[in-house]
């Protein structure tokens, strides 16, 4: 009887510490539409951020904001953002870069639309090149990635997106959101999701936390206005 007291003692605590957490995240939400969790590995430099954002407008108009790539060059956390057709990707692959310039020669000028590779209401591939504005005392980042993105679930107003890096200078950086209708909330929709991210050099966790969070918030800002618009 006394290791099921010691069983049911674990539990309850378990729940109450998630409940506790889901409480924390809630009441973000409530006050400013947003949360942002950062936890950072002990034994390495990687991170794990997971987020959850409020908007208010329509799935499909979040969503086109959302996968708007080129666009995301004018925000905080990017220097550069393009769009890729799957041809200049494997041009870009073949030539296994080891900086960003290398990528960028390869693709030349060629400017992209954002929705080039898209195929509505479908499962399809997207490509993306992107060079990240890393707070100091870090050099920026790059990443030549590959995409996933679900648009099957379109009638209720779902949207799944899963990235992974292919190329750049960064030893970990992938994960993957989803966008739905917020039930109590009518008119709005929640962007949540995940992603891990090792720069591979160490630097004060809490200025590293400090400078995701102050960047997300900015560039969530602006996605606001853009969705509204």
């Amino acid at each position: 009887m006394k290791i099921f007291r010691v069983l049911f003692l674990c539990l309850l605590f378990v729940s109450t510490f998630v409940q506790a957490g889901e409480s924390d995240e809630l009441k973000d939400l409530q006050k400013d539409n947003i949360w942002i969790g950062v936890n950072f590995d002990k034994e390495s430099t990687a991170a794990q951020i997971h987020f959850r954002v409020w908007f208010k407008g329509t799935p499909e108009k979040a969503f086109k904001v959302l996968t708007d790539t080129n666009s995301l060059k004018s925000l905080s956390n990017f220097n550069d953002a393009r769009t890729l057709t799957r041809k200049m990707f494997q041009k870009a692959d073949a030539l296994q870069p080891q900086k960003s310039e290398d990528v960028i020669k390869s693709i030349s000028g060629n400017q992209i639309a954002s929705d080039h590779n898209r195929i509505p209401r479908k499962n399809w591939t997207n490509y993306a090149f992107f060079e990240f504005n890393f707070p100091w005392p870090l050099s920026d980042r790059w990443a030549l990635q590959k995409i996933r993105i679900d648009e099957t679930n379109y009638h209720q107003g779902e949207y799944k997106y899963k990235y992974q890096t292919i190329h750049g200078n960064m030893k970990v950086l992938k994960g993957e959101w989803k966008l739905k209708p917020l039930k109590d909330k009518k008119g709005w929709v929640e962007w949540y999701g995940e992603y891990e991210t090792d720069p591979g050099v160490s630097a004060p966790k809490f200025m590293l936390k400090k400078g995701v969070v102050s960047g997300f918030k900015k560039d969530v800002k602006e996605y606001r206005k853009r969705i509204l618009k």
